[in-house]
């Protein structure tokens, strides 16, 4: 990842929270609240590449927590921003060592789109959603200090439990198309995103 520049993130994320704050101003005069959320779950395991090394990196699945605030922006259309702690555990195949209590964490801070679909007399709901992001992983054996582009598409099964308090359960694909620090490029193809938890309007 040699070409990315810390100042073009700076400003995304910047422009992500000025839009959030103005749909907020906009849907707060219309009566409509935002969502406010809170899920816990695993992100799945496999292939990472590593520019120019032969050896085959994997990495297990393991722990994912995340915090998100939405928006309407539309009637069902939502706009929201995340941050997520992924828990990043490598097994360096050919030497068999298993970097178990040596595993970082890797924090992701982003943007989705998301639509919501009613069902069930309002009770169920399913939405549907796609995003990107950019991580920061820290002092991980083999590649060191590491940054990402991040890309989702997850649909999310919400079930009415409260009058302001909703369960989730999401399913969907995580990957980092395009990573790595000034010596390496390093990517990681799809891998299975699952975690559950409650969403406050």
């Amino acid at each position: 990842m040699r070409k990315s520049r810390p100042g073009l993130f700076l400003l995304i994320v910047i422009s992500v929270v000025l839009f959030s704050g103005v749909s907020a101003g906009a849907d707060r005069s219309e009566g409509v609240r935002g969502i406010f959320g809170l899920k816990y779950g695993m992100l799945g395991g496999g292939y990472i590449k590593v520019e120019n090394v032969g050896d085959k990196f994997d990495k297990e699945k393991d722990q994912s927590l995340g915090i998100l605030l939405d928006y309407p922006i539309k009637r069902r259309l939502h706009f929201g921003i995340f941050a997520d702690l992924h828990s990043i555990v490598i097994t360096f195949k050919p030497l068999h060592l298993n970097v178990n209590k040596d595993s970082e964490t890797l924090l992701e801070v982003g943007a989705m789109l998301k639509y919501l679909i009613p069902t069930g007399q309002g009770k169920f709901s399913l939405r549907p959603g796609v995003g990107g992001g950019y991580g920061i992983l820290k002092n991980m054996p083999y590649i060191g200090n590491s940054n990402y582009w991040t890309f989702r598409s997850t649909m999310e099964f919400i079930v009415k439990i409260g009058r302001t308090t909703d369960f989730a359960a999401e399913l969907g694909i995580w990957s980092a198309p395009s990573g790595g620090n000034d010596d390496l490029d390093v990517t990681s193809k799809a891998k299975l995103l699952l975690r559950f938890g409650l969403l406050f309007r």
